[in-house]
């Protein structure tokens, strides 16, 4: 009996320990461009280029707004994507025909989603991806309020 407990324990254990490294509930991107943006938006005026948020290496992001297909990100980027499609919008990284990070926008279901970062400059545009490299990954910044709530948008600055 005590043989199964201590067997059960250590399980349980190593369950948590791999969960909690597994639950980042807004990601590390995301968190750092919008420390940024709280601390330097001024207006329309505020660029960013996800170049400077970045600690790793990468030769080109895909953004998407809207559920891709996995056939369109192979097209885009040239590889295979293992992470799940089912999500609404967020960033794929590649460095040597391989993705080396990828990343989620939180919230996009919401009225107000905190944090955007749209592929197109034009709502209506047909792709609703993109694919960027560290020199044409800039944006424009646009703040959005509503009522008690606040969250970003941005618009690339070369399409």
């Amino acid at each position: 009996m005590i043989k199964k407990a201590k067997g059960f324990i250590c399980i349980l254990l190593a369950s948590l320990i791999l969960l909690s490294g597994c639950g980042n509930s807004e990601s590390l991107l995301q968190s750092n461009m919008r420390v940024y943006l709280d601390s330097y938006y001024k207006g329309n005026g505020v660029t960013v280029s996800i170049s400077d948020f970045t600690d790793f290496e990468w030769e080109q992001v895909l953004i998407f707004q809207y559920p891709v297909s996995a056939q369109d990100i192979e097209n885009a980027i040239g590889v295979k994507y293992e992470g799940s499609l089912d999500l609404t919008s967020g960033m794929i990284f590649v460095y040597n025909q391989k993705v080396v990070y990828d990343e989620v926008f939180k919230d996009n279901y919401t009225n107000l989603a905190p944090f955007l970062i749209y592929p197109y400059d034009n709502i209506n545009a047909d792709l609703h991806y993109n694919v960027f490299t560290p020199e044409t990954a800039v944006f424009r910044c646009e703040k959005i309020n509503s009522k008690e709530q606040y969250g970003y948008r941005l618009y690339p600055l070369s399409v």
